[in-house]
């Protein structure tokens, strides 16, 4: 029985490499985890494309979850996946806030000067189909420049018109744009809605967040009022006037064109993109 046992304990020498086994172990297991550290260490870069994509998965096929404007700061952390766009080779970085990913080849590790501003506009702008002189006009304009934004709105009628800026910050959420505004004031001009007494007067508008969200189906940011008109058959998208249209307004005019029949509901709504201009600049 001794001469098992004895046999059974490894020797000084073999317990000497079990040791610098577990050692060799240690160490890599060490470098590993640094090498993870890393690796997920979040850096400040900004966007550069023209509208960079923030997709789900770190690939080009993946679903889209909202376009940034150029010059975006980003907190973002590198990833081992390497993508291929139009002959350029970059990894893609991951954005931990909202667990999103962009392409690195549209990030730089300076801020863009001058940091470039782009303009998103919102109008129900009629296009009718003669008369129509009740309706009111009513325009949005989000001009963000890197994380500022300047928000204006204009609201036209026969009775007046009401015209409010606003300022703020730009954060980006796991769907769209959250916009941090501070504060502004709206000038009011006569009676713009016909319900009140003609007056000029000027009122000061509170701190509020707006939450515009990335629609597929539209290709623009929509408020969340705008879901009622997504959802409802009666409505068509119109990309090209970046607008909720009804259907059984739409009509022709004498020579042939399309346009809409005013009436008492709503039949024009617009949604925020940036391929159409604004009317007041």
């Amino acid at each position: 029985m001794k001469d098992l046992l004895a046999r059974s304990r490894p020797s000084m020498a073999g317990r000497l490499v079990m040791t610098m086994n577990m050692l060799r172990i240690y160490l890599l297991l060490s470098a590993a985890l640094l090498a993870t550290t890393a690796s997920s260490a979040e850096t400040l870069k900004y966007s550069t494309a023209s509208a960079l994509f923030v997709r789900a998965e770190p690939n080009l096929q993946a679903r889209t979850i909202n376009p940034l404007p150029p010059g975006t700061p980003l907190n973002v952390e590198k990833t081992t996946h390497l993508g291929n766009y139009q002959g350029q080779t970059s990894p893609w970085y991951r954005i931990p806030s909202i667990n999103g990913y962009v392409f690195g080849a549209f990030l730089s590790d300076t801020k863009p000067k001058p940091m470039p501003t782009v303009k998103f506009t919102s109008s129900n702008q009629p296009l009718p189909c003669g008369g129509g002189d009740g309706y009111i006009l009513v325009e949005s304009i989000l001009q963000i420049t890197g994380n500022r934004v300047l928000f204006q709105q204009h609201q036209f009628s026969l009775g007046g018109s009401e015209e409010s800026t606003e300022t703020g910050t730009l954060s980006i959420s796991s769907s769209g744009l959250v916009l941090e505004l501070q504060g502004g004031k709206r000038n009011i001009s006569g009676n713009p809605l016909f319900s009140e007494p003609n007056a000029n007067r000027s009122v000061a508008l509170p701190s509020r967040k707006i939450a515009l969200t990335w629609n597929h189906a539209t290709q623009g940011f929509l408020s969340p009022h705008h879901s009622e008109f997504l959802q409802n058959p009666a409505f068509i998208i119109r990309q090209d006037l970046c607008q909720f249209v009804r259907r059984s307004s739409l009509s022709k005019d004498r020579d042939g064109k399309e346009c809409v029949v005013w009436g008492d509901q709503i039949v024009q709504e617009g949604f925020y993109c940036n391929r159409i201009s604004p009317l007041h600049k």
